[in-house]
């Protein structure tokens, strides 16, 4: 069900991303900037981040299912889509943990600006390169295995 309706889904948010990011006014927040324990960042700026980190994962899912088959059907272009779609959810909900995380024991931001922010992108992306190049060495010697 989610592959079918995924491609709605992304479409959906991509739009609510890029209208969120060019036209800032469009909706209001409660804050002119958006404020975690890592510091702050104006919500433009925080949107147009989410808005092309979600355009690389769907790339990347792309790029990789494109290297599995040299030809992509239409039909099979929907699953390809679902199954981004999913990783989308999996890497926007660790990137969100750490930009949202909350220590209760540090009462102000570690940062005033875009510097705290930057580094809790940062120790996001690393917790999913880690993630992603532990399954696919687990992948690659269970294939191998296959073969011997």
């Amino acid at each position: 069900m989610y592959i079918i309706f995924g491609d709605c889904v992304i479409i959906n948010n991509l739009g609510f991303l890029l209208l969120e990011t060019t036209l800032p006014g469009l909706y209001t927040y409660e804050q002119p900037v958006m404020t975690t324990m890592w510091g702050s960042v104006p919500w433009p700026v925080f949107t147009g981040t989410q808005f092309l980190l979600t355009l690389s994962v769907y790339g990347f899912v792309i790029f990789h299912v494109h290297k599995l088959a040299d030809e992509i059907s239409f039909p099979y272009l929907f699953v390809i889509l679902g199954i981004a779609g999913l990783a989308n959810q999996l890497v926007d909900a660790i990137v969100s943990r750490f930009v949202w995380l909350h220590v209760p024991v540090i009462t102000r931001p570690i940062s005033q600006g875009l510097v705290g922010i930057t580094i809790s992108w940062l120790l996001a992306l690393i917790l999913l390169t880690v993630i992603y190049l532990v399954i696919n060495d687990r992948l690659s010697s269970r294939e191998d295995e296959r073969f011997l």
